[in-house]
């Protein structure tokens, strides 16, 4: 969940990094998702990201009542 928070926070920069880097001059979102392309994509990816954590963690949930 906090990788879709990051992710949308690509051209925003308004979350703190890790370690206190500045979001202008470093991101690792910024630079991955501008080799690939998608960087007007951040939130509907971000989006995706949280979509596809809750469904995984309602299937753990539903897998561990459901299995003896």
């Amino acid at each position: 969940m906090n990788i879709a928070r990051y992710m949308a926070d690509v051209r925003a920069h308004q979350l703190p990094l890790v370690g206190g880097l500045d979001p202008e001059k470093f991101h690792d979102w910024t630079e991955i998702l501008t080799r690939w392309g998608l960087l007007n994509h951040d939130t509907t990816l971000a989006f995706l990201t949280r979509v596809g954590a809750v469904a995984l963690m309602l299937w753990v949930v539903k897998r561990s009542w459901t299995v003896s």
